[in-house]
């Protein structure tokens, strides 16, 4: 099925902040044959996001980085989420760029080769939003912890240089709870090996 399945009855906008919320009347056709009846979903609508996870295949290490997230003051006990770089991008911006820019904003890393990962919806239920992923090649300082971010964006990000074995670790003990990070660190996880055979043995300057 596409959309040439789905009959849009009436699209309305509800609200227009930072983020846009639209109501949408629809119908769509059924597996087993005929059409749904006309039902209602509201839908948040944001700009395609890029996520990058800063590696240093020499010392085989990754910088993830703590932030405080209004989802998850709302949603859960602890306020500050543990993520890899990530950004909104708009019209006129590549995603490697877009991945370039934020790990430079938000961890001060300069990143030389990428490596696109699959990408995806985050939530599909009730949200435009797509996902890019990619793993950078970067050479990480010794320091553990620094802070970054964009004042005028009101960021104030802490980074996290890990190891590789212990960044699975957090991943596995549900220390980190942010789903696309998640989601790249199990790609890591599957893939690092290669990844550091590859890169580690043809480190560029």
């Amino acid at each position: 099925m596409n959309h040439t399945d789905v009959e849009l009855i009436e699209r309305e906008t509800l609200f227009q902040g930072w983020m846009r919320l639209e109501r949408l009347h629809l119908r769509h056709a059924l597996f087993q044959g005929g059409v749904s009846q006309i039902f209602t979903r509201e839908v948040l609508i944001r700009n395609a996001a890029v996520a990058l996870l800063p590696y240093d295949p020499v010392t085989d290490r990754v910088c993830l980085i703590e932030q405080f997230r209004c989802g998850t003051y709302v949603g859960s006990d602890n306020p500050w989420s543990i993520e890899i770089v990530a950004g909104l991008m708009d019209k006129t911006e590549s995603t490697e760029h877009v991945a370039r820019r934020e790990a430079q904003e938000e961890a001060g890393l300069a990143v030389k080769r990428v490596r696109a990962m699959p990408g995806g919806f985050t939530m599909p239920g009730s949200c435009d939003e797509f996902f890019h992923f990619f793993v950078g090649e970067v050479a990480l300082p010794d320091t553990q912890s620094k802070v970054f971010g964009l004042v005028e964006e009101h960021e104030n990000i802490r980074t996290h240089i890990i190891s590789r074995a212990e960044s699975i670790e957090w991943m596995d003990s549900g220390k980190i709870k942010n789903l696309p990070t998640l989601y790249a660190l199990s790609w890591f996880a599957r893939f690092g090996d290669g990844l550091r055979a590859e890169w580690g043995s043809n480190t560029l300057p």
